[in-house]
């Protein structure tokens, strides 16, 4: 009995224990707030991803439109710069060779920053490619079965009209009046042509006596117009076909040559009495020749008429001859043999601009009016050591085998529209001329 007293005093301490342990458990617990059930959290979650979704769409649009406007006011800058550019070109600040050169710096320097934005721009240029393609896949679904509705129309004829039969009855009629009037016409004139013939009949001749005093009638009344009106008959420009004539044309001639260079760059410069005389325009065409020049190619001077291309050409020229480089292959130091074709009208022209503008130029004209009475052959080689051959259209085609068979340095056509016609000989002799550079 007392074994058994004593177990049970042993449990009711651990049951005294147990119930100690849970009350201070409960105690130490933090309060409860509220309950949820799990549908309630599925929920919750789900609003929460849906509200960080739009906040997101929202950021990425408000990117977008920040890209948009940055890439618009790039594209304008751009569009600003390319119009300033060509604006400078038109007035004549710049060489074309200049805005190229401007352009590809600034290209170049924007294109090291923007490579990200630019894969960028390519990968949504794909994406809404692909977004377009898919469209018209689903837009063009082809139809098996031919609709019924919709039959191929059928072509009616039509019936002449009263009106048509009309019209074309008044037609024939008139074509048949026209027929019957013309052999009236033809019999009138022809009575006209005989009364004139007959009236045009005079048995009067004059005599010689007669003949002489109306000549000199003539010719007193053109003496009394030309000193009313003051006219002076203006004396013709020489050229330097005779040798000896040009050097006492450059031993007389008061040109400064020895004068101060304006120097373009470091190898083309062009003499300061002849730079300090252009315009503004004119110097930007110097330049422009030269940066043909260098790179090889041939130009078209389209200024309006009366801006002075003539002397714009005269000028460069000149430049070459006084920076004295070296050119197709050494063959020619300064300016080698040049040759100007031009209409016949202009040569004189020509002449007169050289001896006006650089006068150390030998400047001679292969024309029956030309002061050389020689052969063509021997003044075309005493050209190749440098001088300028002025020439007509119809002068190449007389002396073509001459031309062709020649090395020039410079070919010059004044008045290029004489050779737009690619079938005609002028054309074909004019392009069969051996030279590195053309200007027209």
């Amino acid at each position: 009995m007392a074994e058994i007293s004593n177990n049970d005093g042993s449990a009711s301490c651990l049951v005294d224990d147990s119930g100690n342990m849970l009350n201070n458990f409960l105690n130490n617990l933090p309060e409860i707030v509220s309950v949820k059930t799990e549908d309630s959290i599925l929920q919750k979650v789900s609003e929460h991803i849906r509200c960080t979704a739009t906040k997101s769409n929202d950021e990425i649009q408000e990117n977008d439109v920040e890209l948009n406007t940055e890439g618009n006011v790039e594209a304008n800058g751009k569009e600003d710069h390319r119009a300033e550019l060509q604006k400078q070109v038109e007035i004549g600040e710049i060489t074309p060779f200049e805005a190229v050169f401007k352009q590809s710096t600034l290209e170049q320097k924007e294109g090291t920053t923007n490579k990200g934005a630019q894969s960028f721009d390519l990968e949504k240029y794909f994406k809404q490619q692909a977004a377009l393609a898919e469209q018209k896949k689903k837009l063009k679904k082809p139809s098996k079965t031919p609709d019924k509705d919709h039959s191929p129309p059928v072509k009616k004829t039509k019936l002449p009209s009263t009106d048509a039969k009309v019209n074309k009855k008044c037609q024939k009629s008139r074509h048949e009046n026209s027929k019957d009037d013309t052999p009236q016409s033809i019999d009138k004139a022809d009575s006209n042509v005989a009364i004139a013939d007959s009236s045009s009949e005079s048995e009067y001749i004059p005599s010689d006596d007669e003949l002489d005093f109306d000549v000199e009638d003539k010719a007193s009344k053109r003496r009394k117009t030309a000193v009313k009106s003051g006219y002076t008959r203006i004396k013709r420009t020489r050229d330097d076909g005779d040798n000896k004539l040009f050097k006492q044309r450059v031993e007389t001639n008061t040109y400064p040559k020895d004068e101060a260079m304006h120097e373009i760059n470091t190898l083309f410069k062009v003499p300061l009495c002849i730079w300090e005389k252009l315009y503004r325009y004119q110097r930007i065409a110097v330049q422009w020749l030269w940066e043909l020049h260098g790179r090889k190619l041939g130009g078209l001077l389209s200024d309006e008429m009366g801006l002075g291309k003539t002397v714009e050409v005269i000028a460069f020229l000149a430049g070459l001859d006084c920076s004295e480089l070296l050119s197709h292959n050494g063959r020619y130091r300064g300016l080698g043999p040049t040759i100007v074709v031009c209409p016949a009208t202009l040569m004189e022209q020509w002449v007169k601009h050289f001896h006006e503008w650089w006068p150390f130029f030998r400047v001679v004209v292969l024309h029956h009016s030309s002061g050389y009475n020689g052969d063509p052959e021997s003044l075309i080689e005493s050209l190749q050591t440098g001088g300028i051959l002025v020439t007509s259209y119809n002068g190449v085609l007389k002396h073509k085998d001459l031309l062709v068979s020649s090395q020039w340095h410079y070919v010059i056509l004044d008045e290029g529209h004489k050779i737009r016609n690619p079938q005609a000989k002028v054309s074909q002799a004019v392009k069969r001329l051996s030279t590195p550079h053309r200007l027209l």
